[in-house]
């Protein structure tokens, strides 16, 4: 869709007194595409901003900053985006980054998704040069740097004959993808025993059945704009083999997905279990779920208001002293940085009230929201039992324009009681958006081991 345009006429005039063709004159008005967004701390500054209609071609190009004025250490983020290149719905993504520690990230992509539930094919390419520095054997930090090429297919065919939403919807999915991983600098084998940061070719392939439906709705995380939901379920099986250390070992890993509305509200839920096989025995296992809930409309008089609840767990399985969680920023709580916390599973809980005002200010609308999220981490020995609780509290207000192209944007400000490594009783501002909920599409894409970060 294009969403940088906000209208567009058509006016038509007769060619010549004796002619008998017209000229067909389109006037279009554009949004206003250029959006600035940021965030700032104690510590830290971060600033973007987004051209969502690039030279008038309808890309994407994205540049933003982060300056740690504490240290005076910059890091730098580009990213260019192509969509639905020639109407065949492949598009294409070049990123560029560093951070404030001299990591860096390089990646040119090239994908067409299952965009909708009537796709038959889909494909992608993915060639990416990354650098890290770790410090979790040494004082000093030790580089590695590494080339990885990412490849995968897939194709979609209907499982039930009939022309019925659901018949239609309903898709048998098989996927095949190949990993190829090579370490041009890495730790010595002293420090790294385990020989982690080595060469490596992983095949994977998935198949499932999945039925994908979308329920329009409003004042969800958009204020009044239209929001596709979805609905429907996944039923999904991944099989692979890993190539590494001059060795092989086996994985599976199974999915199961569901959402839909009810009378009291929307849910969906997501449960995913997947393991390393060698000789029969499991290892770098993973089991997480998690559910999405939020209300139905709530009005009040004028005023609208919906409850959004979040629960989430991961739990690592015969993990390696390598693997660790956080609950740092997207992997846990947002604006929460803690340097010195880790562990080998992870219990998150986030709640937020969403409300949206029946006034208007020169076109912007207003919708204030309360946050409040819980995050912990256990460890292999005992579990959550001795884990520490740690919290974030946040207002914000979504502002919305229907003038510009980013209809909706947001301000916020959160406190946080305690940053381990960082502080007591501290305030940033933009840390988190109503959006960081999200929506889980029930869609079988890229075969992949279930996550653990």
């Amino acid at each position: 869709s294009m969403n940088y345009i906000t209208d567009v006429s058509f006016f038509v005039q007769v060619a010549s007194e004796n002619s008998d063709s017209v000229d067909i004159f389109i006037r279009e008005l554009d949004s206003w595409s250029l959006i600035p967004d940021g965030s700032f701390s104690a510590s830290l500054l971060n600033f973007k901003l987004q051209e969502n209609n690039f030279i008038g071609l309808g890309h994407t190009f994205q540049n933003g900053i982060i300056w740690n004025h504490s240290t005076g250490d910059f890091a730098y983020r580009m990213k260019y985006f192509v969509p639905n290149i020639r109407n065949t719905y492949i598009n294409s993504t070049l990123q560029y980054g560093t951070d404030e520690y001299g990591n860096f990230i390089k990646s040119f992509a090239v994908d067409r998704p299952f965009f909708s539930p009537l796709t038959k094919w889909a494909a992608g390419v993915n060639l990416s040069q990354h650098l890290h520095k770790d410090s979790i054997w040494t004082i000093n930090t030790m580089p590695f740097k590494y080339t990885a090429q990412d490849y995968w297919v897939g194709s979609a065919m209907p499982v039930f004959k009939g022309n019925s939403e659901y018949s239609r919807t309903t898709r048998f999915v098989s996927t095949a993808r190949f990993i190829r991983i090579r370490f041009t600098e890495k730790p010595a084998e002293t420090i790294d025993t385990l020989r982690f940061y080595n060469d490596e070719n992983f095949y994977l392939a998935s198949i499932g059945v999945t039925t994908r439906l979308y329920v329009k709705d409003k004042y969800i995380f958009k204020f009044g704009i239209t929001e596709d939901v979805p609905v429907g379920k996944v039923i999904g099986l991944t099989g692979g083999y890993q190539e590494k250390n001059s060795l092989g070992r086996f994985y599976v890993g199974s999915r199961f997905s569901s959402g839909n509305y009810f009378s009291w509200g929307y849910l969906s839920s997501n449960i995913e279990f997947g393991t390393f096989l060698r000789s029969a025995q499991a290892g770098q296992g993973v089991f997480r779920a998690g559910a999405n809930y939020f209300t139905n409309l709530i009005e009040i008089g004028q005023w609208k208001f919906r409850q959004f609840v979040k629960p989430q767990v991961i739990i690592g399985i015969q993990r390696t002293s390598y693997d660790s969680l956080t609950i740092n920023n997207e992997y846990g709580l947002r604006g929460f940085n803690s340097p010195i916390l880790s562990g080998t599973s992870r219990l998150l809980f986030t709640a937020q009230t969403q409300s949206y005002a029946p006034w208007d200010f020169i076109g912007f609308n207003f919708g204030p929201y309360l946050n409040f999220s819980l995050g912990m981490l256990g460890n292999a020995a005992k579990g959550f039992r001795s884990a520490k609780v740690y919290s974030q509290i946040g207002l914000g207000v979504l502002i919305k324009n229907d003038n510009l192209v980013m209809n909706a944007f947001q301000l916020s400000i959160s406190f946080y009681p305690s940053i381990p490594g960082k502080g007591n009783n501290i305030l940033k501002m933009n840390s988190f958006q109503t959006t960081d909920f999200g929506f889980r599409d029930f869609e079988i894409g890229k075969p992949g081991p279930v996550i653990f970060q």
